[in-house]
């Protein structure tokens, strides 16, 4: 294998997009092919695409506060070790935490990297301790479902007006602390930090997939009335089954669109979504896509 190669002269991601540039050059350093195969930026946010081959190593370093965490998926049919964990069955598919504090060297298989870049504060003002985040999150429907959205926008590198950039920004950060509560480390989320309307949003973005979840079943474990969720999501401009709803179409859409792929069935998505049936599924989507249009 290459010695290990700084990104230093390699990445040229434009002046709106320094934070990331910098962040590569000083703290991720890996073997070969160093640049980004493309940088898409979205407010603060930002997503890398980088091309990996059978022995890459990608060093994280600890050293200085990048002010960003980074979460790394395997694409493709690339797969990431990370040395000194113990294996587990699926792990070396699932989700990569970088952040400050945690060295990290990864040995890659050939494919592809897509990694979602988060402003540190940004995540941490949803009420998500960094410092309990677990370096490798399982791989979760959520997981999966993060893994198809940040690689679908990675792979579009669109060029997005303002109001755009910060709609995506925001997509991305639910996205990411959606992948941890669901992933079952309820243990990150700083309770005490976290409002009331993001405890109930947490809740029906970890149990969504469940076709037996509903807004009553939301209340009960809540301890609230079904009339007190109700009024949350009104304050929203929606409601709280309409909200329900709508996680489990974007879902069933992105496993629509990777379906060639994974290999699953149109009823598998259903179950998987969250819906008791394909029928009602396709239903969900024809209504959702009359009220688009």
């Amino acid at each position: 294998m290459s010695s290990i190669a700084s990104s230093t002269h390699a990445v040229d991601v434009g002046p709106d997009r320094a934070p990331i540039r910098a962040l590569l050059r000083d703290h991720l350093r890996m073997s070969r092919i160093p640049h980004p195969a493309g940088v898409t930026s979205a407010g603060r946010a930002a997503i890398t695409l980088h091309a990996v081959d059978h022995g890459d190593l990608w060093l994280w370093s600890e050293v200085g506060d990048t002010g960003y965490i980074g979460i790394v998926f395997p694409v493709d049919e690339a797969q990431a070790i990370v040395e000194g964990e113990t294996p587990r069955e699926g792990a070396d598919r699932a989700p990569i935490v970088l952040r400050h504090g945690f060295p990290m060297r990864l040995v890659w298989s050939r494919g592809a990297a897509a990694t979602l870049w988060l402003p540190r504060a940004a995540v941490e003002d949803l009420g998500l301790d960094v410092e309990r985040v677990p370096s490798r999150p399982s791989a979760t429907t959520a997981a999966l479902a993060a893994r198809a959205y940040v690689t679908t926008v990675a792979g579009m590198r669109p060029a997005l007006s303002m109001v755009e950039a910060m709609v995506m920004e925001r997509t991305l950060l639910d996205i990411a602390f959606a992948l941890f509560f669901s992933a079952g480390e309820r243990e990150v989320v700083a309770a005490a930090r976290t409002s009331t309307f993001n405890r109930v949003r947490l809740l029906f973005e970890s149990r969504f997939t469940d076709p037996r979840f509903s807004v009553a079943a939301a209340a009960a474990e809540l301890h609230v009335s079904s009339r007190h969720l109700h009024r949350l999501f009104e304050k929203r401009g929606t409601s709280p089954s309409t909200y329900l709803r709508s996680l489990r179409v974007d879902f069933a859409r992105a496993l629509l669109e990777v379906r060639a792929d994974s290999g699953m069935t149109v009823q598998g998505i259903a179950r998987q979504s969250g819906f008791a049936s394909e029928r009602t599924m396709r239903r969900a989507l024809a209504e959702t896509t009359a009220a688009s249009a």
